[in-house]
This record gives C-alpha cells, structure tokens and sequence, in this order.
C-alpha cells in the first residue's frame, strides 16, 4: 500500500503558508507599456472633448453673429402745417431678418384687410382714423412675405399729417384710435424663429 502523506496545516498566523494544496494570490502591477496606453487613452478623452466644446462655441457665436434684432421707432415733429407723425421699424442686428408673418392688430384682436386693394397700412388708417380725425398718409410701406429686412434696413410703416394739430392733440388722437399694435414672425439665416411685437409688454423674444 502506498501511504497519502496530507499536507501540514499552517502553525502561525504569521508565517505565509507554503505548504501543498495552498494557492498563492499575486497583485499584477502595470507595465511600463500598461502605463503609455491608459495615458495615452486619456489624452484622447481630453482632446476629444476639447475639440467638441470648441465646436460647440464656434457654433454658437456663428449663429449669434447673423442674428438680427427688430427696433420699433416713433418720431413726431411739429410744424406750421401741424404734426407729423413717423411709424417706422429697423433692424439693429447683425444679420438679415427673413419675414415670414406680418400682421396688425386693433385692441389685441387681429387686423383682416380686405381681399381686393392689398393696401393693408392704407386699410388699418382708414379703420381707425377715417370719419373721426383730419389726417393725411404721406408714405406708408409694409415688408413682404419671405422678404428680408437687411442688417441696418428700415421700413416706414406709416408717416401720417395731421393738419393744424399740436403734440398734445395728436397723442389725444392717437389714444382715442386704440391699442393699435404691429407684430412680425421672422428668422435668421440660421433658421431660428423669432418674434417681434410693437407691445411694450413683449418686443422681441425666440420661439
């Protein structure tokens, strides 16, 4: 018979057990090589998002750079003929405004002109100021529909006369005609949605 010789069990909890049956646990610790690819792996992460976020601001002053800004202007002066009265609307931004709706409204309720002259500013003074006011439209124009208003640009709304009134007559007539208010949807070359409103309650916000 051959006789099974059982491995000696460790007498010291301070002594490393050698024995047989006993399995040794080593830490690996990282190579030179190891060490070159985890730092060259986190360079590339740095560089990545670098480069991402300097695409990100790149993009964003482009788009800040062409976007326009829509200024509602009203000028009064007063002569021996009596008050002149200039609506007008200028864009102070830096890049073109591209209407894409334009319409007026009457104590917030929308303005519809009618279907046959397409004179709409003509249509709204005769609405608001005919049969009631003495008054003379000199000039008056409106943007187009799919129409630009170019950086620095300005439309003359409406510049209306009033014969033989004074500063004080005139914004009684003015008051007396309603909230009359001048709204634009428009966007910029980036196709970013904008809107702009005579109400001093809201100018100019992004939708």
């Amino acid at each position: 018979m051959v006789a099974r010789v059982a491995a000696a069990p460790c007498q010291s909890r301070h002594q490393p057990c050698t024995g047989a049956g006993v399995l040794k646990h080593e830490r690996r610790l990282m190579t030179p090589s190891d060490q070159i690819a985890v730092a060259a792996l986190v360079v590339a992460g740095c560089a990545f998002f670098a480069t991402a976020w300097q695409a990100f601001l790149a993009h964003r002053h482009n788009r800040l750079s062409v976007r326009p800004y829509l200024v509602w202007h009203r000028d009064q002066s007063t002569t021996e003929a009596g008050t002149e009265v200039t609506f007008k609307v200028s864009n102070c931004g830096i890049g073109p405004a591209i209407v894409k709706e334009r319409f007026f409204s009457i104590n917030d309720k929308r303005f519809q002109p009618g279907q046959t002259s397409g004179d709409e500013v003509r249509e709204l003074a005769v609405a608001v100021l005919a049969q009631r006011f003495q008054y003379h439209l000199s000039q008056h124009s409106i943007p187009g529909i799919h129409t630009a208003i170019p950086q620095g640009g300005e439309y003359v709304i409406a510049r209306i006369l009033f014969p033989n009134a004074n500063d004080g007559m005139v914004n009684s007539i003015l008051k007396q005609s309603g909230k009359i208010d001048f709204c634009i949807r428009f966007e910029s070359l980036y196709g970013e949605d904008f809107v702009f409103s005579t109400d001093k309650a809201s100018r100019q916000h992004e939708t």
